[in-house]
């Protein structure tokens, strides 16, 4: 079994005040994709820099070790192998709704900043 399919962070929303919930294995995925093809963006402009800066790759490796270490101690124990049992993982708004919450929210933040405002009628 594939640990980080079964552990997700938490990230605040900038938007809502709400949370989502981002699976490890897409910040694993994250920091192997991530190469220098957003040169003009910055990390929460890009969804896959921004989800690879969530964890260290060193924390993720170990991760994935200790739960390497664990199963082959279960099964070398006569175990048949380990299941997560009741581990919901908090429902929220998916990556993609979080990161156009996020766009929203910045933009109109610029445009407020920008003295933005609509014509009365």
């Amino acid at each position: 079994m594939n640990i980080l399919d079964h552990v997700a962070i938490s990230v605040p929303c900038p938007s809502c005040s709400g949370e989502f919930n981002v699976p490890a294995s897409v910040v694993l995925y994250g920091q192997s994709a991530t190469t220098p093809v957003c040169p003009g963006c910055s990390d929460y402009e890009c969804e896959s820099r921004f989800v690879a800066t969530l964890v260290e790759p060193q924390a993720l490796a170990e991760l994935e070790a200790a739960w390497a270490s664990f199963e082959a101690s279960v099964t070398s124990h006569g175990g048949a192998g380990v299941t997560l049992v009741n581990v919901p993982i908090a429902a929220g708004p998916s990556l993609e709704q979080a990161s156009a919450r996020a766009w929203r929210a910045k933009a109109l933040q610029r445009w407020e900043n920008e003295g933005g405002h609509t014509q009365a009628s």
